[in-house]
């Protein structure tokens, strides 16, 4: 089977992801067979819900419908305005489009800056399912990092910065009140002088808990935080300020412990698997937006499988090496 992802896959993909909240009974089971049809659909399917954060993605995914011939989905938000600003966002609209879809669009219009910013060198760093590692750079911050958890980072020039583009961070960032820490995740920007924060990436939702110090959340708008305040951005939105017991001084996944209060089954799944060597799979994609509360062992990702299951009306089995849950 051909494994590449054409531009009419990733076109019916960014249809199915901007209706993904709007489906009735009817449309899911369509989307159930759509995504069982091809494992390249799933796997559009799954990226772009994951990286659906704002209007430039929105635009860049209207440009693959158009090159694929395929009307968007109703309801579609399309891209509007003009001026110089707006061009600047179609290019970088077209970028986000070669990048997701890879995909070439004819002649691109010739866009010159002044000056540019001096090119910074990222390193890497990265846990596998199953492991958590530590990081201490250079400005003597203290990074935790989950399982399946990857980042950037850089420690030169004028801020401190990281791009988290999966999994989760505990971070205790040393005071440097000239250079602010700025950690980028998705449309999300977060910035501290020196503070201890958790940011956990789900998908298009990034969840930030606050344990000392300050943080500033900017999405579209943006938010103050003291220690004990959370806040949930989904996609550029941000959702309102809740506030947790943050007596503990560390986040409840450094405990071995998943608390979950109406939360997605996909996202807890999500989370489990980063402990879990074995992959976790949920046949079921109906099941997928149920909702769960609960406390789980995140050592014990069997055990709390089992749990889930008994919780959810859920079947778990072993198949070829992974964790399978059903109806």
């Amino acid at each position: 089977m051909n494994s590449k992802i054409g531009p009419l896959i990733w076109a019916q993909a960014a249809d199915w992801c901007e209706r993904r909240d709007e489906l009735d009974a009817e449309s899911r089971a369509a989307l159930g067979d759509w995504l069982a049809a091809d494992a390249r659909h799933r796997r559009a399917y799954e990226f772009l819900c994951a990286e659906m954060d704002g209007e430039i993605l929105q635009y860049s995914l209207e440009k693959v419908r158009e090159r694929a011939g395929s009307p968007a989905a109703p309801g579609l938000r399309s891209f509007t305005g003009g001026g110089a600003g707006r061009a600047a966002h179609w290019l970088m609209g077209v970028a986000a489009c070669l990048l997701i879809a890879a995909l070439w669009l004819p002649q691109l219009p010739v866009w010159r800056q002044e000056s540019q910013a001096p090119v910074v060198a990222f390193q890497e760093s990265m846990t596998a399912r199953g492991e958590t590692g530590e990081l201490h750079t250079a400005d003597g911050s203290h990074l935790r990092l989950n399982g399946d958890t990857q980042l950037a980072y850089s420690m030169a020039g004028s801020e401190r910065r990281v791009e988290l583009r999966q999994g989760e961070v505990f971070f205790e960032v040393a005071p440097d009140p000239d250079r602010p820490f700025v950690i980028t995740v998705g449309a999300s920007r977060i910035e501290v002088v020196g503070t201890v924060f958790n940011v956990n990436r789900l998908g298009h939702q990034v969840q930030v808990n606050v344990y000392e110090g300050r943080v500033r959340v900017a999405a579209a708008g943006q938010r103050e935080l003291t220690a004990g305040d959370a806040i949930l951005v989904d996609g550029r939105r941000l959702e309102p300020v809740t506030h947790f017991d943050q007596s503990a001084g560390k986040a409840d996944w450094m405990q071995n412990w998943l608390d979950v209060t109406e939360q997605p089954l996909k996202d807890v799944l999500l989370q489990l698997q980063r402990h879990s060597r074995r992959d976790i799979v949920l046949a079921d994609i109906l099941s997928a937006q149920e909702k769960v509360s609960g406390r789980f062992r995140l050592d014990q990702p069997r055990r709390s499988l089992e749990l889930l299951a008994d919780l959810q009306g859920l079947e778990l089995r072993e198949e070829a090496g992974r964790y399978l849950l059903s109806r």
